[in-house]
């Protein structure tokens, strides 16, 4: 696993060319295979200048650690943060182990439900509060699958037909009005 930083002109080219950037620079995070493969990638940040300087893993994902410009902030990644400092603040950014957005501290986990689990057609996600904004589901390396059918049953509720997926291990990203909830899922 790296973490740094790169120029917003230089993402969505090369390497980054499916990722667009963020601003003036980015903060990114590469983890790898055993063989030196890509496994996944992000980028993180606002308008102006962001970098991470150090990555390590937490048993339920990873932590990179950094910088962001004042000009970052109430843009991009912190859209709704301030920023404290003169010039620039440390950072600290915690991703699910499959590199999929950000895993806010503030979400607590026990209000978002996904069963069955295991599953072999329907994924029903059902929460107690809030509002839930989106639902993804990505294979363990941490691509974007397609949610096929999504239709609400209750208030607090929906199920999506996962049935056209290999069997395997998934990740579910829930994004709630609260933050992000990372759930793995099996498909049998």
């Amino acid at each position: 696993m790296t973490a740094g930083w790169k120029t917003s002109s230089n993402v969505n080219s090369g390497d980054w060319e499916d990722i667009q950037g963020k601003g003036g620079t980015d903060g990114i995070i590469v983890k790898y295979d055993n063989l030196g493969n890509v496994v996944w990638k992000n980028n993180f940040g606002g308008s102006g200048h962001d970098g991470f300087e150090s990555v390590t893993a937490v048993p339920n994902g990873v932590v990179a650690v950094g910088y962001s410009r004042r000009d970052s902030f109430g843009t991009g990644d912190w859209t709704d943060v301030t920023n404290k400092g003169v010039f620039a603040d440390a950072i600290i950014v915690k991703y699910s182990g499959a590199g999929i957005g950000i895993i806010e501290p503030a979400q607590e986990l026990s209000e978002v439900e996904v069963f069955p689990n295991p599953t072999t057609g329907e994924l029903t996600i059902k929460w107690t509060s809030g509002r839930v904004n989106e639902v993804e589901i990505y294979d363990i390396y941490g691509r974007k699958q397609k949610a096929e059918s999504r239709k609400q049953k209750a208030e607090g509720e929906v199920v999506l037909d996962v049935s056209y997926l290999a069997a395997g291990i998934y990740l579910v990203k829930i994004t709630t009005e609260k933050g992000i909830v990372v759930k793995k899922v099996v498909k049998q």
